[in-house]
């Protein structure tokens, strides 16, 4: 597992942030270690994801993840 976090204080919307995130789509035009994402299967926030990892000098690697998106019960932030 891996665990991060992040402190962005110029940030008003944590709706801009979970989008920047969870839109494959823009996220493959400025994301270039990852490649290839496909979403598998998708339930009320909750994806399957496939994508494969650029990080040179090893090589690539794929992975199938599963996503979830889960609102701070105070309105407190996001978890991924």
């Amino acid at each position: 597992f891996v665990r991060l976090s992040a402190h962005l204080p110029q940030i008003t919307s944590m709706a801009h942030v979970a989008n920047c995130f969870l839109d494959f789509q823009d996220r493959a035009k400025w994301d270039k270690q990852v490649d290839g994402f496909r979403v598998l299967h998708n339930l009320a926030a909750n994806d399957i994801l496939y994508y494969v990892i650029h990080a040179p000098p090893l090589s690539d690697r794929d992975f199938i993840v599963v996503h979830t998106l889960f609102r701070h019960e105070q309105q407190k932030g996001l978890l991924f």
